[in-house]
């Protein structure tokens, strides 16, 4: 009989690592050490166990990630792992839906992932939120930008952080760092990788961190992990900084979502020299209606009331809602008539950005008066919509 269970010992969290090591191809000493790092101890895990035999695991990050310029918690679902020979059976769905009633017990409302297929996480609410892709560009094309202030090599962790925070709540989806993240994500020290920041009369203003890699001839290989700006000076002098490479470097690469879609080298490099490639979509899940559209920042031009009916692969029927919005604040209540009618992850995918009600209702996902989808989109912040941290 399979349980599932939150890691009860040693012999599971091994366990736990050799099926994530063979599910994503990662080297297996590589992934018992990350079950053991920092991130983990904050992490809700779950583990499909036979007996003392581990078969899948999946865990969820808590989180905080940036909605309408507020912070809602968020759990963020990675490592979802099922050994071959036991796919088939629904334990990737099962073992989701273990994660559900932990995530509400430590409050999360919303859930982000990266989906390595989307049928399954659509299928228990999750919907396709945006997208992210690779870009290259030429560091030639680069080379000539400058701005006003100076390169510090050493940047203090606070002054990053801080900057970090004030043009994270400029978008729609980028996550609230917690302190163990920069750590996970953006090593210190580690060979080969390095962190700048852009300081101008004193106040870092932009922030980049990026690796080196071999090159196959001359030279060698530039991927930048995490690029942060918050003045035009710092957008051309962290650019111009990384073209300075080109003796050495013939391309900058950036890590998936690292940009956004729509990214400042449109307008400030050569277009013909700057190449996207597609890495695929996140999704977004209502954990908990009620608590995320209360979190959530709404636009402060628009006082709405809207009554929902929202059908959610996790309830046993569609259940009826009214939000109120005032003065940028949402307040939710159980009841209304369900003028407007919507699946959860067509909600989620409004929520987050990506998806306009009135789009949703053309696709069939979302219907109701033309004035209730008005009266939707007109509280959405006008913030573009990102994920820059893949986890």
């Amino acid at each position: 009989m399979t349980q599932f269970v939150t890691p009860r010992n040693d012999g599971d969290w091994q366990g736990y690592a050799a099926v994530a090591a063979q599910s994503f191809a990662r080297p297996l000493a590589e992934v018992k050490a990350w079950v053991k790092s920092p991130p983990m101890k904050n992490a809700i895990v779950k583990v499909a166990v036979e007996g003392k035999r581990v078969i899948g695991g999946a865990l969820a990050f808590p989180v905080g990630q940036m909605f309408g310029g507020r912070a809602v918690p968020a759990g963020a679902v990675a490592d979802v792992a099922v050994l071959p020979e036991e796919r088939g059976r629904g334990l990737g769905a099962a073992l989701l839906r273990a994660l559900d009633e932990p995530m509400k017990q430590a409050g999360v409302a919303v859930s982000p992932l990266w989906p390595s297929t989307l049928w399954l996480y659509r299928r228990l609410g999750w919907e396709v939120a945006g997208r992210a892709e690779r870009h290259v560009v030429s560091a030639r094309s680069l080379a000539r930008l400058g701005g006003p202030g100076r390169i510090v090599t050493d940047p203090g962790p606070a002054a990053v952080r801080e900057l970090h925070q004030r043009a994270a709540a400029e978008w729609n989806g980028p996550l609230d760092r917690p302190e163990w993240w920069w750590d996970w994500r953006q090593p210190t020290g580690a060979e080969g990788h390095f962190r700048y920041a852009w300081e101008e009369s004193g106040e870092v203003t932009g922030y980049v961190a990026y690796r080196q890699v071999p090159g196959e001839d001359h030279g060698h290989g530039l991927t930048v992990t995490d690029f942060w700006t918050t003045s035009p000076g710092a957008v051309n002098g962290l650019l111009g900084f990384l073209g300075s490479h080109g003796a050495q470097v013939s391309e900058i690469a950036f890590d998936p979502s690292v940009l956004p879609l729509t990214h400042d080298l449109l307008w400030l490099a050569a277009g013909a020299e700057v190449r996207a490639v597609h890495h695929g979509p996140w999704m977004l899940r209502l954990v908990d209606f009620p608590a995320a559209m209360r979190a959530r920042g709404w636009s402060k031009a628009s006082d709405q009331s809207v009554e929902l009916e929202v059908a959610d692969p996790s309830a046993e029927r569609p259940e009826r809602y009214v939000l109120e919005v005032a003065g940028g604040q949402g307040e939710v209540t159980r009841g209304g008539s369900g003028r407007v009618k919507a699946t959860a992850g067509a909600l989620a995918a409004f929520y987050a950005g990506g998806l306009s009600a009135r789009r949703a209702a053309r696709l069939g996902l979302m219907t109701g008066p033309d004035e209730d989808l008005d009266a939707l989109d007109a509280l959405i912040v006008s913030r573009p919509n990102w994920l820059p941290d893949v986890f």
